[in-house]
């Protein structure tokens, strides 16, 4: 999803850098220079945005542009956006990674016993293989399996 929210860039002299105002969410940054500056203004922003996802609070509501640059007329005014993707999404996305590599891996395994097999023939390892495949299909029984290949992960919304 994204936010946008207008920012006062300031020159600081005695600093010699710049400096950046979220006044509607009391966030401050400041940079080196002004692309700098307007990158840590939206890594400041999505930590706010996290934080309040954090805290399960709404974030505040952004200012308009047009009264920004009223209440700041000293200041140079530029909207910051930035993508937020929430953490349960971050995680679903993560699992459903995790899951393709655990798949790809199970994929690329039976398929070199199924190689062995095949080359060798070795009776002992296709005894192994086939008490299993008995076993996970007794124990998806048991636990009543719904025929989703979810391997137990609860469910994430």
């Amino acid at each position: 999803m994204q936010f946008t929210y207008p920012a006062v860039f300031y020159y600081d002299e005695e600093y010699e850098d710049y400096a950046v105002e979220f006044s509607d969410i009391c966030i401050y940054a400041e940079g080196d220079t002004m692309e700098e500056a307007y990158q840590n203004a939206q890594n400041f922003l999505l930590a706010y945005l996290e934080t309040c996802e954090d805290l399960k609070i709404a974030p505040n509501a952004p200012n308009s542009y047009d009264s920004t640059i009223k209440d700041h007329p000293n200041g140079k005014v530029m909207l910051v956006t930035v993508d937020y993707v929430s953490k349960k999404k971050r995680q679903k996305e993560q699992v459903i990674k995790e899951g393709k590599k655990f798949a790809t891996l199970h994929d690329e395994i039976v398929e070199d016993i199924e190689n062995s097999l095949e080359d060798g023939d070795n009776p002992a390892l296709k005894r192994y293989m086939e008490s299993q495949v008995k076993s996970q299909v007794q124990n998806n029984n048991k636990d009543g399996d719904d025929g989703d290949d979810d391997f137990g992960l609860p469910e994430i919304e």
